[in-house]
C-alpha cells in the first residue's frame, strides 16, 4: 500500500530490472536500449496535491503541466537517476515552484 503523502510513484517490471542488472553486472556488450524496462507510472489518488491538481481541470494548464512534470521526475528519482538535461529542467523547476514561498 502507498502512503498517501506519496503523489505518484514509477514501478518497474521485475524481468526488466533484472535484465539491467545482469547485463550491467556481467558487462554483456549489451547497450541499455537492448532489454527496454517496462514501467508505469502510479498515481496515488488520495495524495491531496493530486486531488488539487485534478480540481485544476483546465483552468490553468501552465501550472498542471509544471506539476505533472514535477510529480513524474520525483517518480522517475525514486528508482533512478535523471540524464544531465532532465536534471537542469528540474532544478529549474525547483526553483520556479519554491518562489511562491518567498515571501516567508
Amino acid at each position: 500500500m502507498v502512503d498517501k503523502e506519496v503523489p505518484a510513484l514509477l514501478q518497474q517490471s521485475e524481468e526488466g530490472r533484472r535484465m539491467a542488472e545482469l547485463s550491467k553486472m556481467y558487462g554483456m556488450g549489451m547497450n541499455a536500449g537492448m532489454f527496454p524496462a517496462e514501467e508505469a507510472l502510479v498515481i496515488n489518488s488520495n495524495n491531496q496535491l493530486v486531488k488539487n491538481l485534478l480540481e485544476l481541470d483546465g483552468k490553468d494548464d501552465e501550472k498542471g503541466k509544471m506539476i505533472c512534470e514535477h510529480l513524474f521526475d520525483i517518480a522517475v528519482l525514486g528508482i533512478r537517476p535523471l540524464s544531465a538535461d532532465k536534471m537542469k529542467e528540474f532544478i529549474s523547476r525547483n526553483v520556479k515552484l519554491l518562489s511562491v514561498f518567498s515571501d516567508i
